[in-house]
């Protein structure tokens, strides 16, 4: 573990839909061995393995420690490092949404390997990994806590990245103005003036 207290090498999971009866509960994991664990508790092993990123696969969530005894028919989402959120390995598991159906599956894979991610992990990933600039970060946990259409705008706009390019922008034409008063103290003697660099 270094200093962030992020490992690379430790898988995470986290349940991503809210635990209460619904039509579909997602469980996501990201981390090195994401898909290698998932493949592990999944009815078609070798094609989650093997599958490509950005892509779906149909299967069971069976218990291998259990004589493989069914949890749920599921849709596993495989997305490959580094493109995807994180920029690590990833899946998403879209199960049925009882409470008893996803905890379950939930208690599986922290049995198999996973750890329980903390609050805003997936998001620290992706910013550690550089999936997202700082602004962008900030603007995930914005959109989450959104209350009023205004700020879930505010913060899609951040999302996008329109913050991020106008400070972008600012810090570009203050390295300008910097390299023009620098040339003109070192070298006053030159015809070129403050002005003439940002022509």
């Amino acid at each position: 573990m270094n200093a962030t207290g992020y490992t690379p090498e430790e898988s995470i999971a986290a349940i991503a839909t809210a635990l209460s009866p619904a039509a579909l509960g997602i469980i996501r994991v990201s981390g090195k061995n994401a898909i290698e664990l998932v493949s592990q508790i999944f009815s078609r092993p070798q094609t989650l393995k093997t599958t490509p990123g950005n892509t779906v696969v149909y299967g069971w969530i069976q218990d291998s420690t259990n004589n493989f005894y069914k949890i749920d028919e599921v849709l596993v989402s495989v997305f490959r490092g580094p493109k995807s959120f994180t920029g690590e390995d990833m899946a998403e598991i879209s199960c049925h949404g009882g409470i008893a159906v996803v905890t379950e599956i939930f208690k599986l894979l922290l049995k198999i390997g996973f750890r329980q991610a903390n609050p805003g992990e997936f998001t620290f990933r992706a910013f550690i990994n550089g999936k997202a600039d700082l602004t962008k970060a900030e603007a995930v946990q914005e959109i989450v806590s959104a209350k009023t259409s205004d700020s879930r705008g505010h913060a899609t706009d951040r999302l996008a990245g329109n913050l991020y390019r106008e400070i972008d922008d600012i810090k570009h034409l203050l390295v300008t103005t910097l390299a023009a008063i620098e040339a003109e103290i070192e070298y006053p003697e030159d015809e070129e003036t403050i002005a003439d660099a940002f022509d």
